[in-house]
């Protein structure tokens, strides 16, 4: 099911594709550029680093694959290239997806997207200026009490302290994404689901496909250290309620057809069922300001009503004629609107009409 927003128009599909060539094919050639000019440099940073994470006081590096030194060189300058190219990035991705983002959303992406990139470049300076020698030197220790003689391959040394880093960056970023969006209110109990399928599954997926060969076996502990992580860090979200009360269960029609109903109270105006009944019925209410004056309380209900793919929906508050937008959204989303208690023929497709008569005299 796909909604419309206010703030968005109608257009052809061809016409996203061409916008969105243009603005990734300028991002390409920056990183390109960018990449080239790094490339110059690479050396005395690449020399730096391997120097930071030296364990012993005398020379124990070595490379042992100089074809393979001249790869890690230019992946170090692309990835360097990439990371200066963020910003620019960000404002490439900003502009094209505004658009279509409600307004709760466009606050969040810049909340994380501007706190995030600086907390990230704080975490990664501490991480390979601090941890990573640390961790490095407590290995060094353990080989030297062994009685052994160590010597360290320069490109495995890169190769773990990269590794660390990516997995240290999908980490953050899945975290910092959930505690923002719980902060906007966009992470709920409701869409709980949907954002952990979004934020798990390509956090997770990532980690999959990019762990080297040397640490195969760290990858699948690291993936159930991400969800079990993210579920800890982002508990107080995913239980909140937020504009939803009572419980959404789905039921079925006379011809088998899954239907989900919901109570909209809005305007100051109530529904004659409590938050008790609607759980005990199996029936979501939703409360916002008003949908008649406000787009932001308009675009928290299409969300909503999108995530969690409803099918029947009930406006306690409103006049007959409902905002224009809604309308358009709910035919594209193949929503009924029925009028509460009011609507005989909805007993035909939907048994919650005959329910809320059982309970009305409670």
């Amino acid at each position: 099911m796909a909604i419309l927003l206010e703030s968005d128009a109608e257009k052809a599909v061809q016409s996203h594709l061409n916008d969105f060539s243009k603005r990734a094919g300028f991002v390409f050639v920056l990183v390109a550029v960018l990449t080239v000019i790094w490339s110059f440099f690479i050396d005395d940073v690449l020399k730096t680093f391997l120097q930071s994470l030296q364990p012993c006081q005398d020379d124990c590096l070595n490379v042992y694959g100089p074809a393979h030194w001249t790869e890690v060189r230019w992946l170090s300058s692309l990835f360097l290239g990439f990371f200066s190219t963020m910003p620019v990035m960000f404002h490439q991705f900003h502009a094209f997806a505004k658009t279509g983002l409600t307004k709760d959303e466009q606050r969040a992406l810049t909340r994380i997207a501007t706190l995030g990139c600086l907390m990230f470049v704080g975490g990664f300076l501490l991480l390979t200026t601090k941890l990573l020698p640390i961790l490095f030197t407590f290995g060094h220790n353990a080989n030297i009490s062994s009685g052994l003689t160590p010597e360290y391959n320069a490109l495995e040394m890169l190769t773990v302290a990269t590794y660390l880093t990516w997995m240290f960056a999908l980490v953050f970023g899945t975290w910092f994404i959930l505690i923002m969006a719980g902060r906007m209110n966009i992470l709920t109990k409701a869409t709980a689901d949907w954002w952990r399928i979004r934020t798990y599954g390509i956090a997770g997926l990532l980690m999959l496909l990019t762990v080297p060969a040397q640490a195969q076996a760290l990858s699948i502990p690291m993936v159930v250290f991400l969800v079990a992580g993210s579920e800890v860090v982002a508990r107080p979200w995913l239980t909140q309620s937020g504009i939803v009360k009572g419980r959404l269960s789905e039921w079925f029609d006379d011809d088998g057809r899954r239907r989900k109903l919901v109570i909209v109270e809005t305007d100051g105006a109530h529904s004659a069922y409590t938050p008790e009944q609607a759980a005990d019925i199996g029936v979501a209410i939703l409360t916002v300001n008003s949908l008649q004056h406000n787009q932001e309380d308009r675009e928290r209900v299409l969300l909503f009503l999108n995530h969690a793919r409803i099918t029947d929906l009930i406006v306690c508050g409103v006049e007959p004629n409902i905002h224009e937008s809604l309308s358009e959204n709910f035919q594209r989303m193949g929503i009924t609107l029925h009028q509460e208690g009011r609507d005989a023929g909805v007993a035909l497709v939907h048994p919650f009409i005959s329910l809320l008569g059982d309970n009305a005299s409670r």
